[in-house]
C-alpha cells in the first residue's frame, strides 16, 4: 500500500493543484475579457441598433450585420453540395484504396490551411478573373471554397458513423445504393453536417485577412462594396484616430455575439445528433451490423 506521506503522493497533489489553478486562472481571464467587452460595448450596441434601425449607410451596424450573416450563408450554401457530393462518393462509392487515402489526407490539409492562404486565392486567381466590381462575388466564392475541405470531412466522418445495420437494413428492403444514401443514411448524419456547416461559418464570420486580400485587388474602393462586420472593424481602428472608442467596442461584442450563438446553434444539433446516434447503439446492443 503506497504511503499517503510519500515523495510521489505529494508531486501529485502539487500537479494536480497547479493544473486547477491553471484552469481557474484561465477561465478568469476568459470571464474578465468577456465581461469587459460587455460592459463596454453593450450601451453602444443598443444605440446604434436603436438610432440605425432603418438607415441604409454601410457605417451603421445594422446593415453590416444582415450584409455579413447574408454572405455567410450565400457562401456556405454555394459549398455544401459539392461538399456533400464529395463525401457521399468517398464514404459510400469510392473503393479502400491508397489514392482514397491520399484524397483523404489532401483533403484534411487544406481543410486546417490558415485562412489568409484563401485570401490570397481569392485575389490572385479570382480578383483578376472577375475584375472590378465584384468583390462580393469573389468573396461568396472564397468563403465557398474555404468552407469546402472542412465540408467534405465532415460529411465523410458523419456517414461513417451511421450504424452499418442502416444500409443493411435497406438494402435488404429492396432500396439501391443511392436510394440507401439519400434516405436512410442521410438524416441521420445531416445534423452533423448543419452543426458543422454553422461552426465553419463562425470562423469564416470572425476572419478578416481573406476580406482584407481581396479588398486590397482594388485599393481605390477601399472595400466599400465588401463592407463586413471584421472588415468595418479594421478600417474602423486603422482609419479612426481615437482609441478604444465606443463604436468599435460595439462592433467587436456584435461580432462575438453573431460567432456565440452559430456556435451553440452547431453545438446544440450536435447533442441532438449524439443522442439520437446514442439511441441507435443501444437499441442494437448485441446484434450484428
Amino acid at each position: 500500500m503506497r504511503d499517503r506521506h510519500s515523495p510521489q503522493t505529494y508531486t501529485g497533489g502539487i500537479i494536480y493543484s497547479s493544473i486547477i489553478l491553471i484552469s481557474w486562472l484561465a477561465a478568469g481571464i476568459l470571464i474578465f475579457y468577456v465581461g469587459y467587452l460587455v460592459f463596454r460595448g453593450f450601451g453602444p450596441l443598443v444605440r446604434f441598433f436603436r438610432d440605425g434601425a432603418f438607415a441604409e449607410t454601410d457605417n451603421i451596424l445594422l446593415p453590416l450585420w444582415f450584409r455579413t450573416l447574408s454572405l455567410l450563408f450565400g457562401g456556405a450554401l454555394l459549398a455544401l453540395p459539392l461538399a456533400i457530393g464529395a463525401g457521399v462518393y468517398l464514404s459510400e462509392y469510392a473503393r479502400e484504396n491508397r489514392l482514397k487515402q491520399w484524397m483523404l489526407a489532401a483533403v484534411g490539409g487544406l481543410a486546417e490551411m490558415p485562412p489568409i492562404v484563401y485570401g490570397l486565392f481569392g485575389w490572385g486567381a479570382l480578383a483578376p478573373y472577375f475584375g472590378e466590381g465584384k468583390q462580393t462575388l469573389i468573396f461568396l466564392l472564397t468563403s465557398a471554397v474555404w468552407l469546402l475541405p472542412q465540408l467534405v470531412s465532415v460529411t465523410y466522418s458523419a456517414l461513417k458513423e451511421v450504424p452499418v445495420s442502416f444500409r443493411r437494413d435497406s438494402l435488404a428492403l429492396g432500396g439501391s445504393r443511392w436510394q440507401t444514401t439519400w434516405g436512410a443514411l442521410m438524416p441521420c448524419a445531416g445534423r452533423f453536417l448543419a452543426a458543422e456547416a454553422l461552426g465553419g461559418m463562425a470562423r469564416v464570420g470572425g476572419e478578416t485577412a481573406p476580406v482584407i486580400m481581396i479588398a486590397a485587388a482594388w485599393p481605390s474602393f477601399h472595400g466599400q462594396s465588401l463592407s463586413t462586420l471584421p472588415y468595418h472593424l479594421y478600417r474602423s481602428v486603422v482609419e479612426s484616430g481615437e482609441v478604444a472608442s465606443p463604436h468599435h467596442f460595439g462592433t467587436a461584442l456584435l461580432l462575438v455575439l453573431t460567432s456565440v450563438c452559430l456556435q451553440g446553434a452547431a453545438l446544440r444539433l450536435k447533442r441532438t445528433g449524439d443522442s439520437l446516434a446514442g439511441s441507435v447503439h443501444e437499441r442494437e446492443r448485441g446484434r450484428w451490423y
